[in-house]
C-alpha cells in the first residue's frame, strides 16, 4: 500500500500542472485590464472592424487598425498569439446601447467579449505575422 502512494501523489501533481499548462489562453493570469499580455487563441474576424481572440469560454475583442483589415483573410479562423495591452470593455449608461468606439484610432466592437486588447502584433501558427509597426 505505501508504494500506491507515491504514484498518486504523482499523479496528483501531473494533473495539476497539465490544467496549468492547458489552458487555452495560456498566460491568462497576466491578462490583468491595464497590463500588457500575451494570449493565444482563435481569432474570429466577423466583419471590417469586428475582431476578437477567442480561447475556450473567454474571449478578448481586439482593437486593430484599418489597415490590418485588407489582409484579414491572412488571420480569420486561424490560431494565433496576439500580445497588446487589455483594458475591460466600457459599460452603457442605462437606457443607452452602444455597438462600438475608438481606442487610439480603432474601431472596437462593445458587445463581443467583456476585456479589449490594442494588439500590437499576432504571429499565427502557420507563420503569418502581423505588427502595428506594419
Amino acid at each position: 500500500m505505501s508504494k500506491l502512494r507515491p504514484l498518486a501523489a504523482v499523479f496528483f501533481v501531473s494533473s495539476l500542472v497539465a490544467s496549468c499548462a492547458g489552458h487555452p489562453l495560456g498566460k491568462q493570469e497576466y491578462c490583468n485590464p491595464g497590463a500588457h499580455c500575451t494570449a493565444s487563441g482563435v481569432i474570429t474576424i466577423e466583419s471590417r472592424w469586428q475582431a476578437s481572440l477567442n480561447a475556450g469560454h473567454s474571449c478578448i475583442a481586439l482593437a486593430l487598425p484599418d489597415a490590418f483589415f485588407d489582409k484579414s483573410n491572412d488571420f480569420d479562423a486561424k490560431h494565433a498569439v496576439v500580445t497588446g495591452d487589455t483594458f475591460s470593455q466600457p459599460i452603457d449608461e442605462p437606457g443607452t446601447v452602444s455597438y462600438h468606439y475608438e481606442v487610439e484610432g480603432m474601431r472596437v466592437d462593445a458587445n463581443l467579449c467583456r476585456m479589449a486588447m490594442t494588439v500590437d502584433g499576432i504571429h499565427t501558427r502557420d507563420g503569418v505575422i502581423w505588427t502595428k509597426s506594419h
